[in-house]
């Protein structure tokens, strides 16, 4: 029989912002358990920040077609909000119940196929507007009243505030789309986006634990953040700003290869998306050899990080011309017209005290990188 991968891609979540990497909003179980046993890239970097650009460097057409020409089935469950990379089967699960969810998942698994399969879980339940079932406010909004309706969509004068002296005062979930702009003195309104994104990670976990118990150590699983959202570390939220700030490109990646060693293990060397395809290549066909000989199957990278942490640059994309690159310990930005912009990290790991102007032989050096 055929290899089998399975991948939960989610979408929106920036790893700063999960249990595994430090976080102490979030309240994650099953995923927690996941990471403990597997391979953790702590510095994974999206490709771009448009969504449609990732996909297209996770699921390459290089990949798609020599997976299909090997006879590999390829296998995209979502909940339809979204259409599936081209080259797959689009199963659309008309279910919220991840019960219903794992029983789908374990027919494919079971489903005989000597060549192989590749199957994407996309969980969407990370994007905005959030919507929080009972278990997600008993767990993160207890002091509240269960029915949602006496929620406003986004209206924050009528919420308390997050301190009255030296008292905290717990904050409202927020319940409607992102605010494009929020001031960065108000601390309320960050507070309750981020916290209701953490009660919907909350949710996720539980979405996914069922569908972890049909899988087995034979079954290559990853679990990968596609790239984050602008939830108030930076005044404009969402997917509209511009840059590929490390806040939100910065995602989860979580892989158990049974090809490998099968120990726990934190990777401290940058991994990238590309990498991510190269994996599934190297791990679905005995043959697979790729164009871009720049990009790391994730099981090689692994064993190298044990000796010493890889240094390469890598790129990230955002929308228009603005690029964002990591090399070692510094992090450029370039595009908009603006000069290019040099941070240290992680002295700096936000990215707001720009240093261009002490270093400009490394801005020199790392805008070669983009040509």
């Amino acid at each position: 029989m055929g290899e089998i991968c399975v991948v939960f891609l989610l979408r929106g979540l920036s790893a700063c912002r999960l249990s595994w990497q430090g976080s102490a909003w979030v309240t994650s179980p099953t995923l927690e358990r996941f990471a403990a046993r597997s391979k953790v890239f702590d510095n994974h970097i999206a490709s771009a920040i448009d969504p449609s650009d990732v996909d297209h460097v996770l699921f390459p057409e290089e990949l798609v077609s020599a997976l299909i020409a090997n006879g590999t089935e390829l296998i995209w469950m979502s909940d339809g909000v979204s259409s599936c990379r081209v080259g797959f089967s689009h199963f659309h699960c008309g279910s919220t119940d991840p019960l219903a969810w794992a029983i789908e998942l374990s027919k494919f698994i079971k489903r005989n196929n000597s060549l192989g399969k590749l199957i994407v879980i996309e969980i969407n339940q990370g994007l905005p507007p959030w919507k929080l079932n009972k278990a997600q406010y008993d767990q993160f909004f207890p002091y509240l009243n269960k029915d949602q309706s006496s929620y406003s969509e986004g209206k924050i004068g009528q919420f308390p505030g997050i301190e009255t002296g030296d008292e905290f005062v717990e904050a409202n979930p927020w319940v409607g789309d992102l605010p494009n702009h929020v001031d960065s003195v108000d601390d309320l309104t960050h507070l309750r986006i981020i916290e209701t994104q953490a009660a919907c990670l909350y949710g996720i976990d539980l979405f996914v634990e069922p569908m972890f118990q049909v899988l087995n150590s034979d079954i290559g699983v990853m679990v990968l953040g596609d790239r984050g959202l602008e939830i108030g570390d930076r005044t404009n939220l969402g997917l509209d700003n511009p840059w590929p700030w490390y806040s939100r490109v910065h995602v989860p990646c979580i892989w158990h290869d049974p090809r490998g060693d099968l120990q726990p293990q934190r990777i401290c060397s940058f991994s990238q998306h590309g990498d991510v395809a190269e994996t599934f290549g190297k791990f679905l066909l005995s043959n697979f050899a790729s164009s871009q000989a720049k990009f790391f199957d994730l099981l090689e990278l692994a064993k190298a990080d044990t000796k010493s942490c890889i240094q390469r640059p890598i790129l990230s994309r955002g929308l228009g011309d603005c690029l964002g690159i990591r090399f070692g310990d510094w992090s450029l930005m370039n595009g908009n017209n603006e000069t290019p912009k040099l941070f240290k990290i992680p002295q700096d790991r936000w990215e707001v005290l720009d240093v261009a102007s002490q270093h400009l032989d490394i801005v020199e050096q790392m805008m070669t990188c983009i040509y």
